[in-house]
């Protein structure tokens, strides 16, 4: 077995603590938001008349803050925690590999970058090749192009941008992931908790396989 089973459990609870924290904001939005609706006439009614409209647009707009802004900045944040998560455990899992087999070939010493350099490392030095070879790693990638934009481009879609454009189309049959604000010249990522959960599941399942495969040099 490539990882012990301590390493693998210490990795699944971080992965479970990050749903269950995706779970407790979830939960926290949706009663602030029910809070509000609750509370909304009886708030209108403390302001004075000619203040109401005015009063009626602060709370619209926090209504609109509960239901879209926020949650885009905590979904975001989340999936690129988990996404920063997955990485480190690939690179650990290299220095792994390397006392393993006794190989003096360091993950620095590949080009690349990120998991696509953990990948290689994996596949050459610990002959993991079998565990990228499969839809899961796949979807990973695609995983890691959304990551991209997120960090890089604050979730802005450019068409220009060939790659960009690519992505979209992808996206488009991605479930839990929306394209708002769409033009002829780009779009915004929306992601969902559903879509967190869902990424932070494929990531888990794969740790697991990689994990309890045979090592090879």
């Amino acid at each position: 077995m490539f990882i012990d089973q301590w390493t693998r459990t210490r990795h699944f609870i971080e992965l479970d603590c990050l749903e269950t924290s995706c779970s407790f904001i979830s939960s926290s939005l949706s009663h602030a938001v029910d809070d509000l609706k609750k509370n909304y006439s009886q708030e209108i009614e403390k302001v004075s008349p000619e203040h109401r409209d005015l009063f009626e647009g602060v709370l619209q707009d926090e209504h609109w803050n509960l239901t879209s802004q926020y949650p885009k900045f905590l979904w975001h944040s989340h999936y690129l925690l988990l996404y920063g998560l997955f990485e480190t455990i690939l690179n650990s899992y290299c220095s792994i590999a390397a006392q393993k087999v006794d190989s003096n070939l360091k993950l620095k010493d590949l080009s690349g970058q990120g998991i696509e350099r953990a990948k290689n490392y994996l596949s050459k030095v610990a002959g993991l090749e079998r565990c990228f070879n499969t839809c899961e790693w796949q979807e990973i990638k695609l995983a890691g192009e959304i990551r991209n934009v997120i960090a890089h481009a604050a979730g802005k879609l450019n068409y220009e941008n060939s790659s960009h454009k690519k992505l979209a189309e992808k996206l488009r049959s991605v479930q839990y992931i929306e394209l708002l604000n769409e033009t002829e010249s780009g779009s915004d990522i929306l992601l969902s908790e559903g879509f967190v959960v869902s990424k932070n599941r494929l990531i888990r399942g794969f740790i697991n396989t990689l994990g309890t495969s045979k090592v090879s040099s």
